[in-house]
């Protein structure tokens, strides 16, 4: 049954609604006492889906009710379902809680079913009215928070938004009220007036300081409420926040101080971030992706603060507010010693950016690629043919949203760019055996049977109803129509065993047998691959990484119902075991009403095959809606720094601050034989009896990059016994007695 759960797209039965009699009554079976519906105040009338309908069941034999619109086919778990009488909602304690989507306006008559040990049927009829226009306000109030987490002391900022729906001016006053650790509130504002014109919309800034009225830490919310000027309520809104002991986490907030403002306007499914070094100062810059707003490529200052030099940049089609940019990768195509940028477009096309090597871009889309207008998913740099000059394999994502049972989902077409090494690229996919379908949220290249060549391992959405599965397509080097042979092995690796709807991709050797483990994040449960021989098994249980479920609710006792995101293998502690961080929020959307809005984990390698989450004792269990992960050392002390990407939150980056007990080495690679970035090649390092194993790059998180270069922690050890580089020309490069807490470059041999 589990692995049924993880094809969950919907986690309540979406259903059908049409349009019923008006007028329509209770119906005389709900007098029968098995099932009792509540019956609220003027019956069940809502503005906007869903109805939640609750009720109390009299026999203890009836474990699960159904409830479904009358008439109307059921549809569970993304299937139709002939065989059952409604959508099963589980009975807990005699009561249940149940909802129903897409109601149509008007009345509507939902169905409540229960069958008894007997096999008899018992059932009411609810009658339910669709109306906009219900609890409808003049005035929508909107409150976010900057940050929802913040040392005492130091003030928590926020913004309130204000809009006017109708036509005509408004005006009235807000109060602001905190509520405490202890439980307490206090007025923080009273009687503030606002004026609105006509459709106008305002953004104001605020902050609030919770230690100027209290000594305690802990959980706190601020309310704010509008008032028009009778005296009555427009609209409330409100947040919660943490605070805690400065120093009580070593995982430091720093995104304000940063300077990254940067807020993700809400799009469902989420955005991503890319660092990379793109000026050669030495520091790693961010560019962040905005599907519904502005994207931001933010210029490491090298003092802890960063610019937002997009427009200055060249990059002005993506500054606009509604940029629609799903992801972004860098990459020196050309081997010119910059970084490149790709930026894949969702409602506008997506684009090649080459780098002038003087802090600008031009784009070069037309000439180098041609135009690609269909919604663009991620992509992924990669030198297949080993000709010196990286490859660009460019995914697609749905072209329109899906039906209510996923049926007849349609996707951009893939794209594999072979470069041609004159700054053009020649699109080689359908001669050289990749599916060119399949909506993807990541991609990777790695050499998975170490012949030498790069394999591609590709991640899909709704991969138990399209046809198109999570998929490893093995490089048989030269041949075919294409003049190069993909096979796809997906089935033969079981890695295509499973259909999930996959979201993001980390590749690293968790237990030190010297291959590529994968970790695939998803819609339900995650799969932690670990390679053994020639093949992948499902590993997530048994190491502790399976994400625990829910703990409240009607749907508390399954294991089932969670998601996750953006991933990435990380050693933070630098002890020389890589451990795991996986974003993990609820969905948010009508789709997945149910899904908590966990954390996010830290899962801390045992080295025995296990994990354990210490997130939160390190602080940097964000509780907020994280989509994109990434990696960098932003101010180059030696560890790997967490940038999350929020859906409609702000953008949060964590500094390492872990007391430094463990050793480490950053290494970047240069080719010269092979591609400039060295992508593909493999890195191992021996140090205190500990031998690890990384290809570099070493992950594609959802969407997002980390930084190319990649640092080793060593633990105790203080020197490195032996670092090797097999190079993707297939040169190899040996260094003993190599010296730690240090940052080294590597130089590909050219002989």
């Amino acid at each position: 049954m589990r692995y049924i759960h993880r094809v969950i797209y919907s986690l309540v039965v979406l259903m059908v609604f049409i349009m019923s009699p008006i007028g329509h009554q209770w119906s005389s079976q709900a007098q029968s006492g098995v099932i009792v519906v509540d019956e609220p105040p003027g019956g069940y009338a809502v503005a906007r889906s869903p109805v939640i309908i609750t009720g109390t069941v009299h026999d203890p034999s009836i474990d699960t009710v159904y409830i479904n619109k009358v008439n109307m086919p059921v549809v569970y778990l993304g299937r139709l379902r002939p065989d059952l009488p409604g959508v099963p909602f589980p009975v807990i304690d005699g009561r249940f809680t149940g909802r129903a989507y897409f109601l149509t306006e008007g009345d509507n008559l939902v169905r409540v079913i229960g069958i008894d040990a007997q096999g008899r049927v018992h059932q009411v009829d609810v009658p339910v009215r669709l109306d906009p226009t219900l609890g409808r306000s003049d005035l929508r109030l909107i409150v976010k928070p900057k940050s929802q987490r913040e040392a005492h002391g130091v003030p928590v900022e926020y913004t309130i938004e204000l809009r006017n729906r109708t036509s005509h001016p408004q005006s009235g006053t807000y109060e602001v009220v905190l509520t405490l650790p202890d439980g307490s509130s206090r007025m923080i504002a009273e009687g503030v007036p606002f004026q609105l014109a006509e459709k106008e919309r305002v953004t104001l800034d605020a902050f609030i300081n919770p230690s100027d009225y209290t000594s305690l830490t802990g959980d706190c919310a601020l309310t704010v409420t509008a008032f028009d000027d009778q005296g009555e309520q427009m609209g409330r809104a409100s947040f919660a926040f943490e605070t805690y002991d400065p120093g009580a986490y070593p995982f430091v907030d720093v995104t304000r101080q940063a300077g990254l403002r940067f807020l993700h306007r809400n799009a469902g499914e989420g955005g991503g971030l890319a660092w990379a070094d793109y000026d050669n100062d030495g520091y790693p810059d961010l560019f962040v992706t905005n599907l519904r707003g502005p994207s931001a490529l933010f210029h490491n200052n090298r003092d802890g603060t960063f610019t937002n030099v997009i427009r200055e940049a060249g990059l002005s089609a993506f500054a606009a507010s509604d940029s629609s940019t799903r992801s972004a990768a860098w990459a020196d195509y050309d081997n010119d010693g910059y970084k490149d940028l790709f930026i894949a477009g969702q409602r506008q096309p997506s684009r090649l950016y080459h780098n002038n090597g003087d802090g600008t871009f031009t784009d070069v889309t037309t000439r180098a690629i041609g135009r690609i207008v269909q919604p663009t998913g991620p992509v992924a740099w990669g030198d297949y043919d080993n000709d010196g000059w990286l490859d660009l394999y460019v995914t697609g994502f749905l072209t329109a949203p899906p039906s209510l049972d996923f049926s007849g989902l349609t996707s951009a077409p893939h794209y594999l760019f072979h470069n041609n090494g004159d700054g053009t690229f020649t699109d080689i996919a359908p001669q050289v055996g990749l599916n060119r379908e399949g909506p993807t949220w990541a991609a990777l290249w790695l050499d998975y049977d170490g012949d030498g060549d790069l394999d591609l391992y590709i991640v899909n959405d709704f991969g138990g109803f399209t046809g198109y599965p999570n998929t490893l397509y093995r490089n048989d080097g030269p041949g075919g129509v294409g003049g190069w042979i993909f096979t796809n092995i997906g089935r033969d690796t079981h890695l295509s065993d499973v259909p999930v709807f996959g979201m993001g991709l980390a590749a690293g050797d968790y237990d030190h047998d010297d291959d590529v483990d994968l970790f695939v994040s998803n819609i339900g449960l995650p799969i932690l691959y670990q390679r053994q021989g020639d093949v992948y098994r499902d590993a997530t249980m048994e190491s502790g990484v399976g994400i625990p479920h829910p703990t409240n609710g009607p749907y508390a006792s399954e294991d089932w119902l969670v998601n996750s995101w953006g991933s990435v293998w990380w050693d933070y502690d630098l002890d020389g075991w890589i451990d795991l961080y996986v974003a993990s929020s609820g969905m948010g959307t009508p789709n997945f009403p149910i899904a908590p809005f966990n954390p996010n984990f830290l899962f801390r390698n045992n080295r025995d095959g296990t994990f354990t989450n210490v997130a939160p004792q390190l602080g940097i269990n964000h509780p907020g809606r994280t989509r994109g992960v990434a990696l960098a050392d932003y101010d180059r002390d030696g560890d790997l720094d967490l940038a999350l990407l929020n859906n409609d939150e702000y953008l949060v980056l964590y500094r390492n601050d872990l007391p430094r007990t463990n050793h480490w080495l950053q290494l970047a690679l240069r080719g010269t034989v092979s591609n400039r970035d060295a992508i593909g090649a493999l890195i191992i390092v021996e140090a205190g009896g500990v031998r690890q194993v990384r290809p570099y790059p070493d992950a594609s998180p959802m969407c997002s990059q980390s930084t190319l270069e990649t640092i080793f922690g060593v633990g105790r050890a203080e020197v490195i016994d032996r670092l090797e580089v097999r190079w993707p020309s297939g040169k190899v490069t040996v260094k003993t007695n190599v010296t730690v807490d240090q940052r080294l470059t590597l130089i590909e041999p050219e002989e």
